[in-house]
């Protein structure tokens, strides 16, 4: 059974345009399916490809007239699932693009290897989506849909106790979706060890050709192990013996391919923002537990609140939400910040509390930066006050969801 994706409806907008659309994302997390659902919906003649299947890749990439005929000419719609196998498919896309009269949709696990061999040619006649595992409000719709009502609006700690054992399923195994379809535990993992294995060996090896991906294994295990922490590439290089300038073209790879996820320091001086040290979270909270051999329940984990700020700052990522943190001279933070409409929006995430009362770091970030909202993601304590001119919400994780 298909799991259905939000974005599935803006997709389906831009079937009558005649921009190629481009899905990215890691592997497995849907982009087959999606395409497939959007095939469902095109009531013209449209035919479906996969650059897995050599003999058609062989044919797109030797006698691409060939190919214009056999699969092109009569066709309304045309699929190309896994086209980061097609290593000049941007130049002979742009040729089908310019000559034939098609709607083109094509799918890609490696940003990389697009942006190298496609999307350079298609600058202003291609729309690129960015999928990712399924959000949380897309998980409950898929696992308690009876349940779904109450990520409509802000919560209250109560609320979340109807969805609790969901959450703590969420926070354990991720949300590919082969992993939120399957009910068994130990098949979960098997999923999970499957898609690490099928990252390190397709991805890494045979698509970016990198040779030694126990050193991708290690850096991604070193990475888990020291989620929601600053990188500090100097130091990865001084443990795990790898160049610094390798180190960094690797993070850039697993930042490329939906793995790894960063946030900078949010800054008034944008130039600044670029060269200070970012924060990085493994993208999917199963992927990062498979690396480090890890599916214990929340309640054994030691590392609960760094889990907690993953959830977060993943669920700011799928909603379009790029986010900064803020840090005074290593003396104050506030784990997350992003603008939106010229307010300032801060986001501290910590586990159970005692009262509603601010940390000096957060007293220091509403004198300095003076935002509009203020969340205190947390276990246990609802409040909503204004502090100064901020409006200071204490609310459960869940509603992280609801920001956009």
């Amino acid at each position: 059974m298909m799991i259905k994706r939000d974005i599935l409806e803006l997709l389906s907008k831009d079937l009558h345009r005649k921009e190629i659309i481009a899905l990215v994302g890691s592997r497995q997390v849907g982009k087959t399916t999606l395409m497939k659902m959007l095939q469902q919906e095109v009531t013209s003649q449209s035919v479906f490809l996969t650059f897995e299947k050599l003999e058609d890749l062989k044919l797109f990439e030797e006698d691409i007239e060939f190919f214009i005929n056999k699969y092109v000419k009569n066709t309304d719609v045309l699929f190309i699932d896994e086209f980061q196998y097609a290593q000049s498919g941007g130049q002979k896309l742009k040729y089908i693009y310019d000559t034939c009269s098609v709607k083109i949709i094509i799918s890609g696990s490696s940003e990389p290897e697009l942006a190298i061999h496609s999307l350079q040619y298609l600058v202003g006649r291609v729309f690129i989506y960015k999928i990712y595992p399924l959000t949380f409000k897309e998980f409950i719709n898929e696992r308690c849909p009876e349940n779904n009502f109450l990520l409509d609006d802000f919560s209250t700690q109560n609320h979340l106790l109807h969805i609790k054992e969901y959450f703590v399923e969420y926070l354990r195994y991720g949300s590919y979706p082969e992993v939120v379809k399957e009910e068994n535990e130990e098949v979960k993992i098997r999923i999970l060890e499957n898609l690490v294995n099928s990252y390190l060996l397709k991805e890494i090896k045979d698509i970016l050709s990198y040779k030694n991906v126990f050193e991708y294994e290690t850096l991604l295990q070193r990475f888990a192990l020291q989620d929601g922490s600053l990188l500090n590439k100097n130091t990865f290089s001084q443990e795990l013996g790898i160049y610094n300038n390798k180190i960094n073209e690797m993070t850039n790879v697993l930042e490329k391919t939906y793995i790894l996820g960063l946030a900078r320091p949010f800054l008034k001086n944008k130039i600044k923002e670029q060269i200070k040290s970012p924060k990085s979270y493994i993208q999917d909270l199963g992927f990062k537990n498979t690396l480090i051999k890890n599916y214990n329940p929340l309640t054994l984990k030691n590392d609960k609140g760094m889990i907690y700020e993953n959830f977060v700052f993943n669920s700011l990522l799928r909603n379009g939400i790029k986010a900064g943190f803020w840090n005074i001279q290593n003396r104050h933070e506030v784990d997350f910040v992003y603008e939106k409409d010229g307010d300032i929006v801060g986001i501290e995430v910590k586990s159970k509390l005692t009262n509603n009362s601010l940390t000096l770091s957060m007293k220091k970030f509403i004198e300095q930066m003076k935002p509009a909202y203020l969340y205190v993601f947390n276990e246990n304590i609802d409040s909503d006050t204004m502090v100064e001119n901020t409006r200071v919400i204490f609310t459960n994780f869940i509603n992280c969801v609801q920001l956009r």
